[in-house]
């Protein structure tokens, strides 16, 4: 349920103006699911696998549940790098390679995808 901020009054959780005083009414801010068509599943998951991101700047992504994607680069370079000198890191970010590789699959689909 939603508040009106102007007289109090409850109203439905969708309601975009207040049944009793027509004030408009805060909407709440959901993440949007993305959906790509047009590209080629199989790249986009290859990209996202060897570098973290680059799947997701292939299917022409702005962000990704809130993150840019360059900040998924970044991310994934600075995993590669300190994967490469410390073990547990590196299987780490092996598994959040994974995990974006099938999502940038699912999405390459025209699907929701895990994230």
């Amino acid at each position: 349920m939603v508040f009106c901020p102007k007289c109090g009054t409850e109203n439905k959780e969708n309601s975009k103006f207040c049944v009793k005083c027509g004030a408009p009414l805060p909407q709440s801010k959901k993440v949007k699911a993305q959906y790509v068509t047009g590209k080629n599943p199989i790249i986009a998951a290859i990209l996202n696998f060897i570098l973290i991101g680059l799947g997701y700047l292939y299917l022409g992504l702005k962000e990704v549940r809130g993150i840019p994607t360059f900040g998924y680069v970044i991310i994934g370079l600075i995993l590669g790098i300190l994967g490469f000198f410390i073990f547990p890191i590196g299987i780490i970010g092996f598994i959040i390679a994974v995990i974006l590789a099938i999502d940038a699959y699912q999405k390459a689909k025209g699907e929701q995808g895990i994230l």
